[in-house]
């Protein structure tokens, strides 16, 4: 139903004294270009606060915006239209001029207004919209520096911890470097004392070893008499009973006095096993005995227990002992121990006492070659870790270097950081302020297109226009916006629509329903772009975990909304593992067969080294528990009859000792133990395919080899019971090393190489038999040791024998034990696993 003249007219009033409509919240732009709309005029484009140019009611914009919200009265309407618009209110009002032509200007006026208002809808909000993503652009920038700053800080104080650290590091280190080389150069003193001790006694040893055996030697004679005795702090010392000879052994440093006790203390214990078969004192064999009390009450010159501590200090020439105290004994003193305390020892024969003679002499050699070796070995450790303690220096003052040149890059950079934080922060708020400005300003223009229109309607209202005639009378709905010809940059197009919510008639003047404007001509969005990333740094800690760094440039900033530029460091850690780490093991092997077919044997399984250790770790020694396992197996004792032979595939040479020590007798007892064990190993198999091999040679001062490998068990027992007895001094490192060369030369492959010596007493050269037992076990040669008597310990045998020492040591107690089958079991159960 159409609406009445008198209701449009009162609806066109609360509008205009309500200020119009509220701003588009769409369309960006400008400027726009108006078309003509139903029944609507075309208007100039003109903007109004042109029209008003030279208006009388500029000056009271504000008293007039205020009017708006109570109500516009004439007198206001007039003041904020044109010059021209009032005087010809007043002309129409005096009957001088059309009323028509009137509304014709209050529709040019009303349609630059309404013009000038969509306009400014859609430019405002574009540009608030811009300033706000300048402004957070901005802030993004500003953030990112300041985070920049803050990571920038973190590296700093990491690279001043770091330099604080390495400088520490670097005093404590030069410190030990300081303590190390003192403590070198003081061992490297001690060691060519001792070493030129040890030259001085060498010309002393020969010299007493040829006046003890000038009369005994190892062509017979008499032999020296010696005499042991109980001293009161429960040790005892066997030594020579001649005091001319103690006082030469006086003349000797401490460590060749040790080599001589120990060496006369072998022999006696020897020359007893061969006498006795019980286990009973040294001194309750070798002597009557006396006792008597000292005034502490002590009982001296007792028999002394069979794990009484041997005395290695002889006595000197006043018969005092040689000790730091010596200086205090009584001058009065006889020069000898008191006859209650010693007795003579057993008479020794003389090819047994030249052999331990000679092995004394031979020691004091091996103690001059051991002690160079060692002085050597600790010169090049004293080497090695000055070297790695300078090397570590070297790399942390090098690394306290770099850091301080990279901190002094971060300082310069810290205040470049700092200067564009200051530049950024100001623009920030320069921005922001300028955001408010700009909403105010388009507040205020947008207001006065308003109060325009509403001067136009009450001027309209004044003169009564014909129905249709004023634009003003046609309300119109907001502008619908249509899709942007372009997302960004120029020549970007938008068409907007509305439509009329009423209107006097289909004749009736409307503004413009159809508008056209420029949008999106904001630039379009530039990303940020990053050049590329820089060599890593060195890593701050060659061990233990350090951190490295690496940089790289902005080679543009972000522009126009663009995706900002990525982070300009990167830190990572870096060298993490430990600067000591132990050596890595493989897993566990499968358990072995058992190794022996009797009389307690073993299954191991083994850990293999896959790794070695870094820096200063350790690694656990192949028959460390962390590397060798043993489950005990075959734990019966082996049957004596029917009698056991030897069923396995293996290459064995037999090492006989015929030195003095041993004498003709128990050379005679060592022929036929290894003549049986032969005769109980299997040569030649079913399918006459050789089983076992075997080679003997003898040695005493030279080595003589009976025979190579052979299957001939008729030449060997033949050749090993034709061998001589020849007493001389005990070479046995030079038996191993032929034995090993007739394995090296005969034996076959991926068959079991087994060196067996038969011996009772020292070598002549510890050394040399240590060093050549050590070369063969890394070739994988097994060293079995049957020892006869006491004369060698346990623990000295343990450093020559295959492990487990065990499985690889028979002791037997007196030569004649070597005729019992249990002895020739022993052996044989130990070298061949397979008996039957």
């Amino acid at each position: 139903m159409p609406m009445s003249r008198a209701a449009r007219a009162a609806l066109a009033a609360i509008l205009c004294c309500s200020c119009g409509r509220t701003a588009s919240s769409v369309a960006l732009g400008r400027s726009a270009r108006v078309g003509s709309g139903h029944g609507g005029d075309n208007t100039s484009g003109i903007a109004l606060v042109q029209v008003h140019h030279g208006h009388r009611a500029r000056h009271r914009k504000g008293r007039l915006r205020g009017v708006r919200r109570e109500g516009m009265s004439l007198g206001d309407a007039l003041d904020s239209l044109p010059v021209g618009v009032n005087e010809m209110f007043s002309q129409v009002k005096a009957g001088t001029v059309d009323g028509n032509a009137f509304v014709k200007a209050l529709n040019d006026v009303y349609n630059r207004a309404q013009a000038e208002h969509d306009k400014l809808q859609y430019d405002c909000k574009e540009r608030d919209g811009s300033s706000k993503l300048e402004v957070e652009m901005a802030r993004t920038a500003l953030m990112e520096t300041e985070r920049s700053i803050t990571q920038l800080q973190d590296r700093m104080q990491t690279l001043q911890h770091g330099m604080d650290n390495s400088l520490a590091e670097l005093q404590a280190l030069r410190d030990s470097f300081e303590q190390k080389r003192k403590t070198c150069q003081k061992n490297e003193l001690t060691q060519a004392s001792a070493l030129a001790m040890l030259k001085e006694d060498l010309p002393k040893s020969q010299s007493l070893a040829t006046k003890v055996t000038t009369g005994c030697g190892f062509s017979g004679g008499t032999p020296v008499e010696l005499i042991e005795c109980s001293l009161p702090d429960s040790s005892y010392v066997v030594t020579f009973k001649d005091q001319e000879l103690r006082k030469s052994v006086s003349a000797l440093s401490g460590l060749s006095e040790r080599v001589l006790a120990l060496q006369l203390e072998r022999a006696v214990r020897g020359e007893i096993s061969r006498k006795v078969v019980a286990k009973t004192s040294m001194l309750q064999v070798a002597r009557s005995h006396r006792r008597s009390v000292s005034s502490a009450g002590r009982v001296v010159g007792a028999p002394h227990p069979a794990d009484a501590p041997l005395s290695f200090v002889q006595m000197n020439a006043t018969g005092a002992q040689d000790s730091d105290d010596s200086e205090d004994s009584d001058d009065d003193s006889d020069g000898d121990y008191p006859d209650e305390w010693c007795a003579a020892a057993p008479a020794l024969p003389c090819e047994s006492f030249a052999d331990y003679i000679a092995s004394f002499a031979g020691g004091v050699e091996d103690l001059v070659d051991e002690l160079k070796i060692r002085a050597g070995d600790e010169a090049d450790h004293c080497r090695e870790m000055l070297e790695k303690f300078g090397v570590r220096i070297k790399q942390l003052k090098r690394q306290s270097d770099d850091a301080g040149v990279e901190l002094a890059n971060a300082v310069a950079q810290q205040s470049d950081l700092e200067t564009a934080r200051r530049m950024q922060r100001e623009q920030l708020k320069q921005l922001s302020q300028g955001v408010g400005a700009g909403t105010k300003q388009c507040e205020a223009r947008l207001q006065d297109s308003q109060t325009a229109m509403c001067s136009a309607k009450v001027l309209a209202k004044e003169v009564s226009p014909a129905e249709g005639e004023f634009v003003g009378d046609c309300m119109v709905s907001d502008w619908v916006p249509g899709e942007c010809s372009k997302s960004c940059g120029k020549g970007g197009e938008q068409a907007l629509t509305r439509r009329i919510v009423f209107s006097a008639g289909k004749t009736a003047k409307c503004p413009p329903l159809e508008m056209k404007r420029k949008c999106n001509e904001k630039p379009c969005p530039i990303d940020g772009m990053m050049g590329r990333w820089q060599d890593w740094s060195q890593c701050s800690q060659a061990c233990g975990g350090g951190t490295r760094t690496r940089h790289r440039d902005i080679v543009r900033q972000a522009q126009h909304g663009g995706l900002p530029t990525g982070e300009t460091m990167q830190e990572e850690l870096c060298n993490v593992h430990p600067c000591d780490q132990d050596c890595a093991l493989s897993q566990w092997t499968e358990w072995s067969a058992c190794s022996k077919a009797c009389n307690s044997g073993h299954r191991s399984r083994v850990r293999n080294v896959v790794r070695p250790p870094i820096g200063d770790a350790t690694c656990p020694d192949e028959h460390d528990p962390e590397r060798w396992q043993m489950l005990a197996c075959n734990k019966t004792k082996c049957k004596e009859e029917p009698e056991l032979k030897c069923k396995d595939m293996m290459d064995v040479v037999f090492a006989l000792d015929s030195s003095g020590s041993m004498g003709k007798d128990g050379f005679a007892a060592a022929q036929e133990f290894v003549q049986a064990v032969l005769k109980r190993m299997t040569f030649e198999a079913e399918d006459k395919s050789a089983l076992a091999q075997a080679g003997a040679v003898k040695f005493a001062n030279k080595v003589e080899v009976l025979t190579p490998l052979t299957a001939d068990v008729s030449t060997l027992t033949g050749k090993v019971s034709g061998a001589t007895f020849e007493p001389s001094q005990t070479n046995t490192g030079e038996a191993l090393a032929i034995a090993g060369q007739i394995l090296e030369d005969h034996g076959r492959p991926n068959v079991h190489s087994t060196v067996v010596v038969l011996t009772d007493g020292m070598p002549a050269s510890s050394y040399i038999l240590r060093s050549e037992a050590e070369r063969l076990k890394k070739q994988g040669v097994r060293l079995v040791f049957v020892l006869v008597g006491a004369g060698i310990s346990r623990h000295t045998a343990e450093l020559w024998a295959s492990w487990p020492v065990a499985e690889n040591i028979v002791r037997v107690r007196t030569f004649a034990s070597l005729k019992t089958k249990s002895s020739q079991t022993a052996l044989l159960s130990s070298i061949c696993p397979t008996l039957a």
